[in-house]
């Protein structure tokens, strides 16, 4: 017959030694959470260190480097592909022998490309931008920062004689999201001037001086048959400028260009002898004086009050 003092010995072992393995695996559990969690904590928070940088905290190599064209033609240079998307500024340079440059690029709606392009008083420049959608578009800034385009106008195509030396900056810019261009830029010098001013062919181009203490100048003149004298005059928005010319034959004309545009009444083809208004904005007007037929000796008189 078993034994109950034997019996119940036993029984209490079997419950000490399963308690025990219990509280071990309970602890190696514990242990390998503990661990497991301190990595994954690790690795997370290495990770969201490099998913929280912003964008714009990366260092773009190329930002801020000017892009200098060189050659004849062709597409921007290597650089340009590094900071696409981003504002451009392009000088534009010609080859050696050369008097034109092209350029072609991609610009966004959110960008623009400024070419820097330094002539001298009197060269004609021509400006001309193209686009496979028709929507690239020329803004242009003379030496002194003025607008040498109309603000609201789409202007593709620029060609005039330069009253000043400087740089000229033409933005290209685009009136959709995104335009493939190019543009194309040319200088032509004129002959030489003599000393005086005296006429060229080609034309003369000339800043208009009041005296001290005068509102108003005349200027004598004569163009050949076919070429234009320009008369540059700086004014404000709000003053009043009036414009004569007299002629010995009776056929010397003008037209006027300012800051943004022709103005209304003196535009191509009027062939104005008189004019008189309002100027609409600050910036520098461009009388531009030529013959209806033959020669035209002339005196020129300006008044800003």
């Amino acid at each position: 017959m078993p034994n109950k003092e034997s019996n119940s010995e036993e029984s209490d072992l079997r419950s000490t030694t399963n308690l025990l393995i219990v509280l071990c695996l309970m602890a190696f559990t514990l242990s390998c959470g503990i661990f497991e969690g301190t990595e994954s904590g690790n690795s997370d928070s290495s990770e969201n260190s490099v998913q929280n940088v912003p964008d714009d905290a990366l260092v773009d190599p190329m930002e801020g480097v000017e892009l200098t064209a060189e050659g004849e033609s062709g597409d921007a240079d290597s650089g340009d592909q590094a900071i696409s998307g981003k504002d451009k500024s392009i000088t534009v340079r010609f080859a050696k022998g050369r008097t034109s440059k092209s350029f072609n690029d991609t610009v966004t709606g959110d960008t623009r490309h400024a070419y820097n392009f330094g002539v001298t008083e009197g060269q004609r420049i021509n400006v001309k931008v193209s686009s496979g959608d028709g929507l690239a578009f020329l803004k242009g800034t003379d030496p002194l920062g003025m607008r040498i385009s109309a603000p609201d106008a789409r202007e593709t195509n620029f060609s005039e004689i330069v009253p000043e030396t400087g740089n000229y900056t033409f933005e290209v810019v685009t009136a959709g999201d995104r335009s493939d261009y190019t543009v194309t830029f040319g200088a032509t010098a004129l002959p030489k001037k003599e000393e005086g001013d005296e006429p060229q062919p080609g034309g003369i181009t000339k800043t208009v001086k009041f005296s001290k203490g005068r509102s108003s100048a005349s200027y004598n003149g004569a163009v050949i048959r076919g070429d234009r004298d320009t008369y540059v005059l700086g004014a404000q928005g709000g003053q009043q400028m009036s414009v004569n010319i007299s002629s010995v034959e009776n056929n010397a004309v003008f037209q006027i260009r300012g800051p943004q545009g022709y103005l209304r009444g003196a535009e191509p083809g009027s062939d104005r002898t008189s004019w008189n208004g309002q100027l609409p904005a600050n910036g520098n007007y461009r009388v531009i004086v030529g013959g209806t037929r033959g020669n035209a000796t002339y005196t020129i008189t300006f008044a800003i009050r």
